[in-house]
Order: structure tokens, then sequence, then C-alpha cells
């Protein structure tokens, strides 16, 4: 038998019966038991009868439609893998209990919302850490465990679990995944749902950047005076808890507040251009443990990208129409071989001069350091000629060399890091407080736009 709680903390299960399609396109009747884990992740266990010793596959698609012994509709549609299995023979035929585990773009649904008046949206976020703007009291002690928020006009509370501390601690000592907290949010009407939980998405994402670490929502529950009606869960594996340096202070509601609230609509303009989501899942990576050199790497990288969109959208990716360039390349290489060995004389030799006239082929994009200049001037960023100096030549030395400038490369490291957290405020606009990582502890200062 298959015991489902060894695989960890279930959120929600339920237990019933329903029909399976799995990856043979067959329809099983079948006993389950499904859950959502706190890591992120959704099971559920099916017992059927079967005419085959092993499984057809191992992995596709399931839709699998059932009701819970309290007479609850659920379902669960999507990509899975079958992680164990255990086969038996009964007097009626042979058994097999199947433990599925999804991934993608899987959900699970339980509960029929039916609407009379407005509703309460609570979501589940992963790895939030705060402290709230708001009292609230607790076993005869006064918590600030909520924080509100005001994006445009959405009110959203944004609540810790009851073990939240607990929570937390688990986190910090496991760099696991959890759900922390609850966001909550009224609606009116079920058309709203689709655009509540865009919302939310934006900002799980606008969250991960501020405290430097991945937070997505897990769940959403519909509840009704108090009821739950509703639950709906899906995948949420973008990564595990770190304790890197936020750029945001996490122990200040009012920098919190002012970094979502102040920023929110440009980073929902921005993100299709500039693919924001992308931009931060990456810089997660580069804020977690892991070889230094390689993480600087992908900074230089990720400034790359950046630069390369911002020249795009200013039509400036080529110096020249670059058709024209292209047309004229194979002239200008062979002109150029008789300036370099010109200028080298006695020191070169033509197949060396050849080689050094193919570097014509980068010769219509814009240089890297003029590139972050146009950008730091386009969107005010308050940093100097020498700091883009040094995150260029740290970018070229990790690229070709795998090694930063000096000898002291956590310096050099967090400089790149520091350089990319005022970049990235650069873009939303943001003015107000952040952590300087260069300093250890990162110390609190005035981030300011240049004028």
């Amino acid at each position: 038998m298959i015991d489902m709680s060894i695989y960890g903390e279930m959120l929600f299960s339920y237990q019933g019966s329903g029909q399976l399609r799995f990856f043979d396109n067959e329809v099983y009747e079948c006993s389950f038991e499904a859950a959502q884990f706190a890591d992120g992740t959704i099971r559920m266990k099916c017992q059927i009868k079967v005419n085959w010793l092993f499984p057809p596959l191992e992995s596709g698609n399931i839709d699998f439609r059932g009701t819970t012994n309290d007479g609850k509709k659920l379902s669960i549609q999507g990509p899975a893998i079958i992680q164990n299995a255990y086969s038996s023979a009964g007097q009626e035929g042979r058994y097999s209990e199947l433990l599925f585990i999804t991934y993608g773009d899987a959900k699970m649904s339980f509960g029929e919302p039916t609407w009379e008046n407005k509703f309460e949206l609570r979501f589940g976020l992963t790895n939030f850490t705060f402290i709230g703007d708001k009292f609230t009291k607790e076993d005869g002690q006064l918590n600030r465990n909520t924080l509100q928020l005001e994006i445009g006009d959405t009110a959203i509370i944004i609540r810790q679990l009851s073990d939240y501390k607990k929570r937390v601690a688990l986190l910090e000592a496991r760099s696991g995944i959890s759900v922390t907290s609850e966001a909550i949010l009224e609606i009116q009407d079920f058309d709203e749902i689709d655009s509540r939980k865009d919302l939310i998405q934006t900002l799980s994402d606008m969250l991960s950047l501020a405290r430097g670490t991945s937070i997505t929502s897990s769940y959403m529950k519909i509840f009704n005076n108090e009821t739950c009606i509703y639950v709906e869960s899906w995948n949420h594996s973008k990564g595990g808890y770190s304790g890197a340096r936020p750029i945001i202070d996490a122990e200040s509601f009012v920098d919190t507040k002012k970094f979502i609230e102040s920023t929110h609509n440009r980073f929902v303009d921005l993100s299709p251009v500039y693919n924001l989501v992308g931009i931060i899942q990456l810089l997660m990576t580069v804020r977690s443990k892991g070889f230094i050199e390689v993480q600087g790497i992908t900074l230089g990288s990720l400034v790359d990208y950046i630069t390369g969109k911002f020249t795009i959208t200013k039509n400036e990716q080529y110096i020249i129409d670059d058709e024209i360039f292209t047309a004229s390349k194979k002239d200008l290489r062979k002109a150029i071989i008789p300036i370099i060995l010109d200028t080298f004389k006695e020191n070169i030799k033509k197949p060396q001069a050849e080689k050094m006239a193919l570097k014509v082929n980068g010769f219509n994009y814009p240089d890297n350091k003029v590139k972050l200049s146009g950008f730091c001037k386009e969107f005010h960023a308050p940093i100097q000629e020498d700091e883009i100096t040094n995150f260029v030549k740290n970018r070229d030395n990790l690229t070709h060399y795998v090694r930063f400038t000096t000898e002291d490369k956590f310096k050099d490291f967090f400089s790149m890091l520091h350089f990319v957290d005022k970049l990235l405020l650069s873009m939303l606009q943001y003015e107000g407080s952040y952590m300087n990582v260069t300093t250890s502890p990162s110390t609190k200062e005035d981030f300011r736009l240049t004028s």
C-alpha cells in the first residue's frame, strides 16, 4: 500500500471515488486520495482494476473527475507522472494502486461555487516573510500579522497563517517551500476571478523581487460568510526559500507597501517588453547559494539581455541598417586586412590578420558600455560611469576567463549584484529605501533617480 503522508505536509487532502482517464486514454473507475503538499506538488493515489502488470506509460496527461466522501466535486487535469505503483491480485482480477504527481500547468479543483453576493478570495503565498502594519490580538498577545495593500482600486490584505513563526523557522533551517500567509480580497462576480488571479500572480512576482527569494501563490479558496465553498490548487515549484539579501527590507512594512503600490503599474507595463518574470526567476538563482563565478556570469548575461531589449525598443540594436552592413561586410573584411598588416608590420602575418578581420562581424553592434550608459540615462539610474566600467570589466573577465577582475571575488560579485538591483529599481521608477548588498550585513539606503 502507498502512504501519501511520507511525502510531507499536506495543505489539503480529499478522499472519494471517480473516473480516471490517463496515459492509455482508457477510462477507469477508481477510489482516490488527492492532496496538495506544502512544497507545491499535487499528488493523487488511485486504486483501479486493470488487465496489465505494469502501467502502459509513465507520464502524460490525466483527467480525473470524482466526488469526495462528503459529496463535493473534485477534478484534476494536466500533465503528470507515475511516482509510485503497487499491484495486487484479488478474486475479481488484478488491481493497481498508482500514485500520480502533477507538474506544469496541472490544477486541482474542489467544490462548486454558487454566486449570490460578494465573496472573499484567499490565495496561499509561499515563502513570504513580513511584519504587518496592523495589530491583531492572538492568545493574549498583540501581533503585527496583517499587511494591507492598495493596488489601483483593489484592496488586498495579506495575513500570516496561525503557525507562521513555525513555518518561517523551518524555511530558514531547510530552505524549502511552505505557505506562510494568505492574500485576501473581495469580488462581486464570477467574471472577476481570472483578473484577480493575474493580480495575485503579479504581486507574487513583485514580492519575489523585493525579498530576493521565490514567492508564488499555490492555491485559491473562495469563501462565503467564512465558509469555504471552493478550492483550486496548482503547482508552484519555482524554487525554495532563500535567506539571500533582499532588495526591500523585510522588517519594514512601510518599504514593502511603498515598493508594491508605487511600482505595480510600471511593472505591468514593462513585463511584456522585458519579460520581467523571467528576469526575476533568473535573479533568484543568483541570490541563492551556488558557484559565485557562475552567478557572476549569469548577472552579466542578465544585463546583456536587458540592454539588448532596451536597444530594440529604441531601434538602436544596430549602429547602421543591418541589411546595408551585411551587404558590405565581405568587402569591409577584405579592405581592413591591408590596414591591419600595415599597422602591425613585421609583428603580424597575413593569416593572423585574416583571423583578426573576422571581428568585422561584430562591428555593427553597439558597445556594451554604450548600451548601458544609454539605458541608465533613459531610466535616470543613479549609476556612475566608473560603476558601468567595473561591471563591464567583470562581465568580460567572467565570460572569457571565468574569474572576476580582482582577488576579492566576493566584493566584485556583490558589486555586480548591487548594480543589477539599481538597474531594476530604476526600470520600475522606484524611489525610497532599499538594501545595499555591498555591505555586510546589507544596509538600508535611500534610492533616488537622477534628474
